[in-house]
């Protein structure tokens, strides 16, 4: 049987860094970067190894880009013009 673990709430993630909560919600978007120690707070509070997280972000990242460039050689009419220059 799988352990569930409940979702870690803005506001517990605030408690155990210090990090506000409006802070958080932004950090928590796709676009906001966050500093260094931002990262290493919130990974400490989550109990999770920032180096075992940016490993498994980066093959994400390349699974990505590797399946975008294989759409793009199976639809090549799917590409933008390159601008000539």
């Amino acid at each position: 049987m799988a352990r569930h673990t409940p979702p870690v709430r803005q506001t517990d993630l605030e408690a155990a860094t210090g990090i506000p909560q409006s802070t958080v919600s932004r950090l928590l978007k796709p676009t906001q970067p966050m500093t260094l120690d931002q990262f290493e707070s919130i990974c400490s509070a989550l109990d999770v190894d920032p180096c075992l997280l940016l490993h498994s972000a980066r093959e994400v990242v390349e699974e990505h880009i590797s399946d975008r460039k294989r759409s793009h050689e199976d639809h090549p009419e799917q590409r933008r013009a390159e601008p000539s220059g």
